[in-house]
């Protein structure tokens, strides 16, 4: 083991410098020409498609490192699991052994977070362990059959406990917050999302995501060289008089250690009020760190701009590490108004920490966002609802059965598509947004369903769509039992007072079933889509959908915001 270890260091290490010194090579090739041909012609159609190219190598050599780092990864942790079980089982270690002294003397690039990379092993084992009972035809039928259920039943909306007043306004600048999210990702993930035109050089990015700021700026920018060391930009808003910290989201593997790393962890000291806190470990030990990274550096860029206000922003895990951060120094920073935007923010807190610091942070997610109800807690909620949907009950001997087996027949004819014998209809569980033409046959669009008829067929179409919503209704009394009885564990949520983005389309049906202390309160809405104030229990379940993913990319929020806050454009 000593050996494995000593040649998997030395292995993957020669094997990381040399991608990194041959990738660097290929860059110069590429920006070399690129800039002699721009001094010589000026901005050209070349120089535009050799940083096209160089954007391109920049990505794959991205893609490159960070399996050369997985790997790495799951052999040192192999290669530990392996010496921890020879250790158990009492073998004597040769600690004399020269292979001993060359493993200490040539360490793997993550020793240190061995125990942090076996935990996250441990939860992901833990979680999937149940579900192995399950084959996988049987686990599909299950989620199909609980989003189903879901989607028919959907959860209420809950009105916030905060509203929009004059002393507590939302902040006037979503779509910049946005831009300065986006611009903490750098330049190869602004290009490769599309936020801005192939090509452009890093100092040109900042004027293009941000109007009136320029690369001067920036005071200082970071880059996450170990698990738990966020990327950010720091820099002056001269135009809003702001002092910008903006956290940067996913991007490397080290961040999928912070994102993973989802213990809960106390946090009272942030909330005096609250009588019990708790938060994500990996956010809080991210925040930490830029905390002592940063703090001076913060007080000395106020100090000479007297008058600025402090703003902590950023996207995904950005959101979070920034909302985070910004508990640890609203006492140390409240007298320059210092606030949050949390863009598409994962869950966070526990639910009175996540109401406590609205003061503070304003959140934006966009539709079904996963992130932003996706937990440890909520994954099991849906893991356990799932497998009480299919498996039987533990006692089937006295006759009882699971909700799944009772339902079986009427569930499985959605799972399976087969709800009419009509060869006029046919349904399909999608998720799409818009109806569209299909090989001559006119696609219908109901809310979570796509019906496909024959032309002229439009009025048995939706009498036979009411009638399936209608069945699922019917076991309305399943999914209830499921919210109370089996996805009760403690969950976090996303932080603040929460701007929540919908679409039209399902507001009306969205307000009817709202509940909580008043009505939903609106705080935009154009043509298609209505922004309005939710409380955190709105996103306490995650919600399956088409759009789940989707509607958490950058883009998605960008383009709600441009369109519904476009003042603040």
């Amino acid at each position: 083991i000593g050996l494995g270890q000593t040649g998997s260091n030395l292995g993957f290490n020669a094997a990381s410098t040399c991608t990194e010194f041959g990738f660097r090579i290929a860059r110069s090739c590429l920006t070399t020409p690129a800039d002699i041909v721009d001094n010589v012609l000026g901005c050209n159609e070349l120089s535009n498609v050799l940083r096209s190219v160089h954007t391109t190598v920049g990505a794959a050599e991205a893609v490159a490192l960070t399996s050369i780092l997985m790997a790495h990864s799951a052999a040192a942790l192999s290669l530990t699991a392996a010496d921890a079980t020879l250790e158990l089982t009492g073998a004597p270690r040769r600690e004399g052994f020269i292979w001993q002294q060359i493993r200490t003397a040539v360490p793997c690039r993550f020793a240190d977070y061995t125990p942090v990379i076996q935990a996250i092993a441990e939860t992901i084992l833990t979680f999937v362990a149940p579900v192995k009972s399950l084959t996988p035809s049987q686990l599909r039928e299950a989620v199909v059959a609980f989003a189903l259920l879901q989607q028919a039943n959907r959860r209420r909306a809950v009105a916030s406990h905060f509203s929009v007043t004059e002393d507590n306004a939302l902040p006037a600048d979503f779509v910049r917050c946005m831009g300065f999210a986006a611009a903490a990702y750098g330049n190869m993930a602004m290009n490769f999302l599309e936020f801005i035109p192939r090509g452009l050089y890093q100092s040109d990015t900042l004027p293009h995501l941000v109007p009136g700021v320029r690369g001067e700026d920036v005071i200082r920018r970071g880059q996450d060289i170990a698990p738990f060391t966020a990327g950010f930009l720091l820099l002056a808003d001269h135009h809003m008089q702001t002092i910008v910290l903006a956290v940067r989201g996913s991007f490397h593997l080290n961040d999928l250690i912070t994102d993973l790393t989802c213990k809960l962890v106390d946090c009272k000291s942030f909330f005096p009020g609250v009588q019990e806190a708790s938060c994500h470990e990996g956010f809080l030990l991210a925040a930490r760190a830029l905390d002592s990274l940063l703090r001076e550096d913060v007080e000395e860029a106020l100090r000479l701009n007297a008058g600025y206000s402090l703003l902590l922003c950023g996207h995904s895990l950005g959101a979070g590490v920034a909302s985070v951060l910004a508990a640890l120094w609203q006492n140390v920073f409240h007298n320059v108004g210092m606030r949050c935007v949390a863009l598409a923010p994962p869950c966070v807190f526990t639910l009175d920490a996540a109401r406590d610091i609205s003061r503070v942070v304003t959140s934006v997610v966009v539709g079904d966002d996963i992130v932003s109800r996706l937990s440890v807690s909520s994954a099991h909620d849906l893991r356990d609802a799932c497998l009480h949907l299919f498996q039987s009950s533990v006692d089937p001997e006295n006759g009882e059965v699971s909700a799944y087996d009772e339902n079986k027949e009427r569930l499985s004819a959605h799972i399976t598509g087969s709800t009419s014998d009509s060869e006029v209809v046919r349904y399909q569980y999608t998720s799409l947004e818009r109806s569209e033409e299909l090989a001559g046959v006119e696609m219908f669009e109901y809310s979570q369903y796509t019906v496909l008829g024959k032309e002229g067929e439009r009025d048995e179409v939706e009498k036979e769509k009411e009638h399936e919503r209608q069945l699922l209704r019917d076991l309305g009394h399943v999914m209830t039992t499921l919210r109370t009885d089996v996805m009760n564990h403690t969950k976090l949520y996303p932080p603040g007072r929460i701007v929540h983005i919908i679409d039209k389309r399902g507001w009306e049906e969205c307000n009817e079933r709202a509940t909580g202390c008043h009505s939903l309160e609106v705080v935009s809405e154009d043509q298609n889509s209505v922004a309005y104030l939710a409380d955190q229990l709105t996103f306490s379940e995650l919600q399956l959908s088409g759009s789940m993913f989707s509607s958490h990319m950058p883009t998605a929020c960008l383009y709600k915001l441009r369109d519904l806050f476009p003042l603040t454009s």
